[in-house]
């Protein structure tokens, strides 16, 4: 799955850089590539990838590191974006099946579900969105 998404940012960086060359030939190369990168990810089932965001704010004396795991699976059958996904740190798990949100939080050891009608309704604290 990584290689594959490194193809993919390969394919995009070389039609981002054909797209700026003047040539119609460049032209014509990139959105060739563009389809190529669209044909992947409709191509793609599952992206897995581990994230690491870091806040450090030196003024305010403030530092805050987020990691976690997550796992997009894509079905086109599931509303109401046709995705599913698993994500998990070390302050818990979060987990939507398509019509729910089930969360669990380490410190409260607690469990949580909540239905979700719309793509909006699902705002979730451990994606990296």
């Amino acid at each position: 799955m990584r290689t594959a998404l490194r193809c993919v940012a390969v394919l995009l960086s070389s039609a981002l850089s054909l797209l700026a060359q003047p040539s119609s030939d460049s032209t014509t190369e990139a959105h060739d590539l563009f389809r190529q990168v669209s044909a992947k990810l409709q191509s793609l089932t599952s992206v897995s990838y581990r994230y690491r965001r870091q806040l450090n704010y030196t003024s305010e004396n403030y530092q805050n590191v987020l990691e976690g795991e997550v796992s997009i699976f894509f079905d086109a059958t599931q509303l109401p974006d046709g995705a599913l996904y698993q994500a998990h740190d070390a302050s818990g798990f979060e987990i939507f099946n398509g019509s729910e949100i089930l969360r669990g939080k380490a410190t409260a050891h607690s469990l949580t579900m909540e239905a979700v009608h719309a793509a909006n309704d699902r705002e979730s604290p451990l994606l990296p969105l």
